[in-house]
């Protein structure tokens, strides 16, 4: 059976969500589901309560419900910017309107621009053939010193993310 994994997950900060094949260690916790920020999203999605009510959630907290609406929410922005991925992840982050405001670019809040940094660096090397084709081999060890890793806040550059192979075979991506 499929289940829902978060990846670069943190209570209180966007996700992104794919789905694997069962290892129970890998599920989505409660705290995910439940995840609340400070400004008030809601869910596996980080979804506002406006947003979501916009694109037909009547629980936030349904994650089926939550991830549907996210991703409508994130095509409706592709389409509003004309495919521009940078400023649909800044409309995700700070609200469309945000991106109108300041002339349809990535507004100038520092958690905004650090977002959209680190999402577009992440979704530039999931798209590169060639970061998949070199990723280095992780150890078993080494991905459990990975997993134990606490990420760092959104107000935290990130320096280095990089594609690695763990010891199953799948690519994942690191930071350090």
């Amino acid at each position: 059976m499929n289940r829902l994994r978060a990846v670069f997950a943190q209570p209180g900060k966007k996700l992104v969500i794919y789905l694997t094949s069962g290892d129970p260690s890998e599920d989505v916790t409660a705290e995910l589901i439940l995840a609340a920020a400070r400004a008030g999203a809601r869910g596996l999605m980080q979804l506002m309560p406006a947003t979501a009510r916009r694109f037909g959630v009547t629980n936030i907290f349904d994650p089926a419900q939550n991830i549907d609406a996210g991703t409508k929410y994130l095509r409706f922005l592709l389409d509003m910017f004309d495919g521009d991925v940078r400023l649909a992840l800044a409309g995700y982050n700070a609200g469309e309107g945000a991106v109108m405001k300041y002339g349809y670019k990535v507004p100038p809040y520092s958690e905004t621009q650090e977002y959209v940094r680190r999402i577009s660096k992440r979704y530039s090397l999931i798209r590169n053939p060639e970061a998949a084709a070199n990723a280095n081999r992780l150890t078993a060890d080494q991905l459990a010193a990975a997993k134990q890793k606490d990420s760092a806040p959104l107000s935290v550059y990130e320096p280095t993310v990089f594609m690695a192979r763990t010891p199953d075979g799948r690519l994942q991506l690191v930071s350090q």
